[in-house]
């Protein structure tokens, strides 16, 4: 049985691809395990873009995840590569909360609506997009067994609390967290929360040269390199203004389904 976040071929959006200058051939083309990625629900990697709105031509780089809906139609979200990090709308987040997301971390937010109504969110920084993540807390599922392991309710509430837990399943050290780039909403690494926080470090300074000048290179150890392979730079002539909105671009014809 297909699980919710797994896709046919006939259900990729094509037509929405097309509005962002992507072909069937093109998609079809991809890495057969980036196709395998993006048919499960998760994000391509940076896709050079292009979108007619207001009378200009946007071109940029963004990612691409399909997603279900709740009567089973197939929507596209993209998240572009901007210059800075736009605040979320309904998030609304004050400057510690961005400085949190900044340093890799999950954030939880309860958020009312005018009916005083609370959801709870998860938030989560994409640092090669500068794009903010946000996952209603409820829809993501907290798993009660990884590698065998019994994922205790003191384990469940820390991880519930965008935390993450370490495990040991036959004398292996495996660490969960809260992780909105998965399909899944969370991930499991095999290594201790020590190996978790530098697998931060590294993601971050791979895609952030500018701010650390070095990157993690061995994937076991603590080496670092210098960064000096100009294709590790992520090509910001393709970054849109944080107050470029694209949605009105995107949407203007009955039925499109694209979220920015």
């Amino acid at each position: 049985m297909l699980s919710n976040r797994s896709f046919l071929e006939h259900e990729i959006p094509y037509r929405q691809l097309d509005k962002l200058g992507i072909s069937k051939k093109s998609i079809l083309a991809l890495n057969k395990d980036i196709l395998s990625t993006f048919m499960t629900g998760g994000f391509t990697p940076l896709l050079k873009m292009e979108v007619e709105g207001d009378g200009k031509t946007y071109i940029f780089l963004g990612k691409l995840r399909m997603s279900r809906e709740p009567k089973g139609g197939v929507s596209l979200y993209v998240l572009p590569l901007r210059t800075r990090t736009p605040n979320d709308k309904d998030l609304r987040l004050d400057e510690p909360e961005m400085e949190h997301l900044r340093h890799g971390l999950i954030l939880k937010k309860n958020v009312y609506d005018e009916f005083n109504k609370k959801t709870t969110y998860y938030a989560q920084l994409d640092g090669e997009t500068n794009a903010i993540l946000k996952v209603r807390a409820r829809d993501v599922a907290i798993p009660s067994v990884v590698k065998d392991v019994d994922i205790n309710m003191e384990m469940r509430e820390t991880l519930r609390n965008g935390m993450p837990v370490q495990i040991d399943a036959d004398g292996t050290p495996y660490t969960i967290g809260i992780d909105l780039t998965e399909p899944s909403g969370y991930r499991v690494l095999q290594g201790t929360r020590d190996d978790w926080d530098a697998a931060i470090a590294r993601e971050w300074d791979k895609v952030h040269p500018e701010e650390i000048g070095f990157w993690l290179a061995d994937e076991n150890g603590w080496d670092y390199q210098e960064l000096s392979d100009s294709k590790l730079h992520i090509d910001m002539q393709y970054a849109l203004d944080d107050d470029i909105d694209l949605d009105e671009a995107l949407n203007k014809n009955q039925g499109a389904s694209i979220r920015i």
